[in-house]
């Protein structure tokens, strides 16, 4: 199987979820070369310090010479969707984005034989637009949903975690010239209209110009819990959701939870 890394970006507001989300980890296969944390605070979770695995990283260093503020919509949201599709830190091409938020409660396979999977979930049923506006303006990569990929009724692609090439993400930079010719464009385009999701543009344009990279796997369950800013979880409410998807018989099929913390936003 492939060599691949692990990516995490994270905020304050994630710091309490970070070592369960590292914690986690020891449920995928194969196990990750490398653990690349990204944070504006370069921070480590103490009991992880001594893991030699783990490297970090100012967020700002992830993509020099793009300044934030110059996006026009929830610009730190559109910046870690920029991260996670373009990074260039880790050593390996393959590397799998996971949210601070997201906890692996039971064993997951990341590939079959050489092929990376497209994990698709049903709790993640959704379509938004302005996500396919976006696609559309910059790769002419249509929604390409449902039957035709053999995603079925489901309308994304988007779940807590995702594998990712660096050779197919600086294939889609070349169509600009690069990373500042890119962030050019989305500088131009990015509104409340339109607006990225890597999660449903690396699937759609993997799909469409590379369809035996990767297998779609669908029916993945996860459990999702969350809490409007200001409320927070705490340790005990992190650890009473992983308990809870791992010994309540209803949540048997369960190999993810997540606890979000989501801010107030105006689509």
């Amino acid at each position: 199987m492939p060599k691949y890394d692990v990516i995490i970006k994270s905020h304050s507001k994630d710091y309490v979820k970070l070592p369960y989300a590292i914690d986690s980890i020891k449920y995928l296969t194969p196990q990750p070369e490398h653990i690349i944390l990204i944070n504006p605070d370069r921070y480590i979770p103490p009991y992880h310090l001594s893991d030699p695995r783990i490297t970090v990283y100012h967020d700002d260093e992830i993509l020099p010479g793009c300044d934030r503020k110059r996006l026009k919509h929830r610009p730190n949201w559109c910046m870690s969707t920029l991260m996670a599709l373009f990074q260039d830190v880790t050593p390996n091409d393959y590397y799998l984005d996971i949210q601070s938020d997201n906890f692996f409660v039971r064993d997951l396979e990341l590939f079959e034989g050489e092929r990376p999977i497209f994990f698709v979930s049903p709790q993640h049923k959704h379509y938004h637009q302005p996500y396919f506006t976006f696609n559309e303006k910059m790769f002419g990569v249509s929604g390409r949903r449902g039957k035709e990929w053999g995603v079925g009724e489901w309308d994304s692609f988007i779940i807590d975690f995702m594998m990712y090439n660096k050779k197919i993400s600086k294939e889609m930079l070349a169509l600009y010239g690069g990373m500042s010719g890119y962030f050019e464009k989305c500088c131009e385009i990015i509104n409340v209209k339109c607006h990225p999701s890597e999660q449903d543009l690396y699937p759609n344009w993997v799909l469409t110009h590379h369809p035996d990279l990767y297998i779609v796997k669908m029916g993945i369950q996860v459990l999702i819990d969350g809490k409007d800013l200001p409320s927070v979880f705490t340790e005990e409410d992190i650890e009473r959701a992983i308990k809870k998807s791992q010994i309540d018989p209803e949540y048997t099929n369960v190999i993810a939870t997540t606890c979000h913390s989501w801010e107030p936003c105006t689509w």
